[in-house]
């Protein structure tokens, strides 16, 4: 019984917005291809070929309009003007596919919507708590926060009964992901990822202290002195390649002043955006207005070694404070157009290191420090961030 009220609750979930939406006014929240149509009229993008898809294991919708590289970035302008009255975010997407006859079939093919990447990521603290939470507030009658506090405090007796009752399937919803995400703390989830990495740093943590001096000296023409560093390590001052980085960026611009602020024509050239020009590209409309809530719809790869509410709660953070919008989701790729920059270096840096904490490949592939890539952020309203196996 607690299952049979927690899948209704969850499918009532995902249509409270949209008809929320809908009873706005007549011309919000599109739901059929017709809709769609209508808001494409007297556009470039009117006479398109438009798709629609199931989300699977909801009754919610994905509506597909099918661009190319040429223009691709400006349909997803378009269509993100157009929010206000879609109630559906835009992201650009491409087929890796390539085998079916005709552009539905190709979309098919992608199985884009498959929930099984989900139960692969590695935290799913979150989600299960979120679950267990849900199932107790229904069977209970107690209201959500008061069944987070009862499992915290350990005092119903039969929490086990409760979770053995929910569906796997469940906690894999694009609703159950998007509600765990409101309650992770960004900092502590961060840090437990990056602990991982500094473990792994340990055995070699000395030849990473000489690269990154290296690449001080070579860049500056000096470097701070081998034997200090090497007692800022002894004394824990520096445990880890993050506080090494954020202490050889403080020197740097200690020393060099705006000079360790400046980039070379070349050296951003890591984040420009993937060329899609050999590929198919759809414009896919979500049923949700929020972009930093895609990733609970497409799963991303680097969601894999943390999880997907972290990488949305994160989204999120970054569209509060730089206006960042996500454009385009490639799989192991995701593209940004942000409002604002950092305003100081040490912002830059912690922006850097957040994206290298979930998306190492973004520095690691063209071998970018965290310092450099923090460099290349002040200058850019275009980010790229990219996780691969």
């Amino acid at each position: 019984m607690a299952y049979h009220n927690l899948e209704i609750h969850l499918q009532l979930e995902s249509k409270d917005r949209y008809n929320q939406a809908r009873d706005k006014g007549n011309e919000m929240a599109i739901a059929t291809l017709e809709d769609l149509r209508t808001i494409l009229k007297g556009m470039p993008l009117e006479n398109a070929q438009l798709a629609e898809l199931p989300i699977l294991e909801t009754d919610e919708t994905a509506l597909a309009i099918e661009v190319n590289s040429a223009n691709a970035e400006s349909a997803w302008h378009q269509l993100r003007n157009a929010v206000e009255r879609t109630e559906r975010w835009p992201v650009l997407i491409v087929s890796w596919m390539g085998s079916a006859s005709s552009w539905p079939k190709l979309l098919q093919e992608e199985d884009l919507f498959m929930r099984f990447p989900y139960s692969n990521e590695l935290d799913q603290k979150h989600r299960n708590e979120y679950h267990l939470a849900s199932s107790i507030s229904k069977s209970k009658g107690i209201s959500l926060e008061e069944a987070y506090l009862a499992i915290a405090n350990k005092n119903l007796h039969d929490l086990a009964a409760e979770s053995e009752s929910i569906d796997e399937q469940l906690k894999h919803l694009p609703s159950s992901i998007i509600a765990a995400s409101e309650r992770v703390n960004l900092e502590q989830s961060l840090q437990a990822i990056a602990r991982r990495i500094y473990e792994e740093e340990r055995g070699y943590f000395q030849d990473i202290l000489e690269c990154y001096l290296d690449e001080t000296r070579n860049r500056f023409g000096s470097a701070p002195d081998t034997e200090l560093l090497s007692d800022l390590v002894a004394n824990k001052t520096i445990q880890h390649s993050r506080d090494l980085e954020k202490w050889l960026f403080s020197w740097e611009i200690s020393n060099f002043s705006d000079a360790t602020l400046s980039i070379s024509d070349d050296s951003s050239t890591y984040l420009e955006w993937f060329d899609v020009s050999q590929n198919s590209v759809t414009l896919m409309l979500l049923p949700t207005s929020r972009c930093w809530e895609v990733p609970a719809y497409l799963s991303w790869y680097g969601s894999e070694s943390c999880s997907s509410e972290l990488v949305i709660a994160l989204l999120k953070h970054w569209h509060d404070k730089y206006g960042a919008e996500l454009v385009s989701h490639y799989g192991t790729m995701l593209q940004f157009i942000t409002r604002r920059v950092p305003e100081t270096p040490e912002e830059a840096f912690q922006l850097a290191w957040e994206q290298a904490t979930i998306a190492p490949c973004t520095i690691q592939l063209p071998g970018v420090s965290i310092r450099d890539h923090a460099r290349s952020i002040l200058h850019t309203k275009k980010w790229f961030i990219h996780e691969r196996p």
